[in-house]
């Protein structure tokens, strides 16, 4: 039988959760940008189909665990130099979204979703976004630790 914790979720644990959920959210749309490359490669429409539906269950999981993550982070990070660098990713986050959105609305229509030109541009962008948003955040970590809350509590 379950028995349910009598403690609640502390706060570092809510935001490694929320961490996590934002990886899966990025590595899916990521996954989903391959897939639209491998499609391009090898002109399997099994290939654009997949990464047409991996960069949708991106998004239902990107959306909400970015927003949530980075809101949290902000909030606790103890510098000035943290909230901006925090800010900075956060906004490349919120573009890799929307060029990952454009992609999955423009191809919409496609009956096997399929991506065309514009779409596999949106993909190397987006790609773009998401190695930068990680890597700002990376790189605060790894010079000035102090600057942002720990998970490791």
């Amino acid at each position: 039988m379950l028995r349910q914790s009598e403690q609640p979720i502390s706060e570092s644990r809510f935001r490694q959760i929320w961490s996590a959920a934002s990886l899966l959210g990025c590595g899916l749309l990521g996954v989903g940008a391959l897939l639209d490359g491998a499609y391009l490669t090898f002109g399997t429409a099994g290939f654009g189909t997949a990464g047409f539906w991996t960069i949708v269950a991106g998004l239902a999981t990107g959306i909400p665990a970015l927003a949530g993550a980075f809101v949290s982070r902000a909030a606790t990070s103890r510098s000035p130099i943290g909230k901006s660098s925090l800010m900075l990713s956060a906004a490349a986050s919120l573009l890799l979204l929307l060029l990952f959105s454009l992609n999955a609305i423009m191809r919409m229509d496609e009956p096997l979703h399929l991506p065309e030109r514009v779409p596999l541009v949106l993909d190397s962008l987006g790609m773009a976004a998401i190695v930068f948003a990680y890597w700002t955040e990376d790189e605060l970590e790894q010079r000035r630790p102090e600057a942002l809350p720990s998970f490791r509590e």
